[in-house]
This record gives C-alpha cells, sequence and structure tokens, in this order.
C-alpha cells in the first residue's frame, strides 16, 4: 500500500515508483490517483493503421496481414477488438477496396469483359446469381398431373383418408 510519503517521492523522482500507485482508495477510505497497472503478460501491440488500411486495400487476407506485420494472426484479431483507430482503419481499407472494385468493374464492364470483376463482386461485396424459374402449360395453363400419382388416383387416396378417419372416430368413446 502506497502512503503519501511514497507518492511524493515518486512524483519528485518519477519513473518506477509512480507506476506502482494504483488507483483505487487508500486505508482511509481517499480516493488515489495513478495508472492502473497490468499484471503480467506480453506488452500490449501497437499496429501501423496506415499499414493496415493499405493491406486491407490491397485485398490482402487478415492472416497475410498479419505476417506482413510479424505478429500472430490471434494478435492482430486482438488489436481489431481492442483498438478503434485499427478497427476504423480496416474499414477505411475495406471502403477504398469495394470502391476500386466498383471502377473497374463499370470500366470492364464497358469494354466487354468482366469475368475476373464478377467474381471478385461476389467474394467482397456478397453479390449473388439468382434465377427464379416458372413453370406453365400450353398457353400459360397450369401444368397436367400425369405418370404413376395421376389426378384420379389422389382423389381416391383422399377418399380412402376420409373413409379411414370416420371409421376411427366411430370407434373412439365419447
Amino acid at each position: 500500500m502506497a502512503t503519501s510519503r511514497d507518492r511524493q517521492q515518486a512524483t519528485k523522482g518519477g519513473g518506477l515508483q509512480a507506476a506502482r500507485v494504483r488507483p483505487g482508495r487508500d486505508r482511509k477510505g481517499k480516493w488515489r490517483k495513478g495508472k492502473p497497472r497490468r499484471h503480467g503478460g506480453k506488452p500490449l501491440v501497437e499496429i501501423d493503421a496506415l499499414k493496415l488500411q493499405e493491406c486491407v486495400k490491397l485485398g490482402l487476407s487478415l492472416e497475410s496481414t498479419a505476417a506482413l506485420m510479424d505478429i500472430s494472426r490471434d494478435t492482430l484479431y486482438e488489436v481489431l477488438e481492442r483498438d478503434p483507430a485499427a478497427r476504423k482503419a480496416r474499414e477505411l481499407g475495406e471502403a477504398q477496396r469495394n470502391e476500386w472494385l466498383l471502377a473497374a468493374m463499370a470500366k470492364n464492364a464497358a469494354e466487354g469483359n468482366a469475368g475476373v470483376q464478377v467474381w471478385l463482386s461476389k467474394q467482397w461485396l456478397g453479390h449473388v446469381d439468382r434465377k427464379s424459374i416458372e413453370v406453365s402449360g400450353p398457353d400459360g395453363a397450369a401444368v397436367p398431373v400425369s405418370g404413376e400419382l395421376g389426378l384420379s388416383k389422389l382423389e381416391e387416396r383422399l377418399e380412402q383418408l376420409i373413409s379411414r378417419r370416420e371409421r376411427q372416430t366411430r370407434r373412439a368413446p365419447v
């Protein structure tokens, strides 16, 4: 427990003792000031936000980005989780990448070669192909049912089910 004398020495000498004063209440119940201490472990990693933004802008995976920054993938994910500046850099990089992709798609579509950009738009922008199929008979009418279960067989099966249900209700006591 740091006393007022320890705090006076820490402020005069600076350095190590100043870091030992923890915020909270002292023995008398008064608030004391100081920096919270971390308890063990590796020091927190700081990353270059511009480098992160450029890597994301180029379309590199977070695994590749972490390797370029000489940190582990898990460390990069931890930094992105706790550091708002890193998250913002990632978002800006993604926005720049998507903007570039849309411009390239428009240019290549005008030139008639959009295959790669379509694939990238599906990967990065979440575009999907949707196909709808409409089935109709001659002149837009309903499709006739044929084969093993024709209309007559369906009617016959329905009558069997109805008669079975009636027999079951007659047997059941009320």
